[in-house]
């Protein structure tokens, strides 16, 4: 597994040099990763893990709000892409606000964009 891991980590840092490698943590301990790319055109979710027993406790949700409000502040779009065969992550990023933009037989693209301002909402 410390083999895989290192061979992932690797690859991310080919692909995203600037991109930020965070441990999550509970309790002082650690429980999973994000990592992610700021990009002129959209901040990048490259990759989210969180320990089996932490998962559906609202962490990745608040990990994704925090996301997306980074996102928000710099007046970018949020994307990233999951397995099509995840059904579980796309209905999590859809409950978000993300969109599909695009799709392959492996992976599908999602996007989340700040919604447009309406006369109704300006007043």
């Amino acid at each position: 597994m410390r083999q895989q891991f290192a061979g992932q980590s690797a690859s991310y840092r080919a692909q995203y040099p600037n991109a930020r490698f965070e441990i999550v943590e509970l309790d002082a301990s650690p429980i999973g990763r994000i990592i992610t790319d700021r990009t002129p055109e959209a901040l990048l979710v490259i990759d989210i893990a969180l320990d089996v027993p932490c998962r559906n406790r609202g962490i990745g949700t608040a990990l994704m709000r925090r996301v997306i409000g980074e996102a928000y502040a710099a007046g970018l779009p949020v994307r990233l892409s999951v397995f099509a065969s995840n059904s579980a992550a796309r209905r999590f990023y859809l409950c978000l606000g993300f969109k599909a933009v695009g799709s392959s037989e492996i992976n599908t693209t999602l996007e989340w964009r700040e919604p447009p301002y309406s006369e109704e909402r300006m007043r």
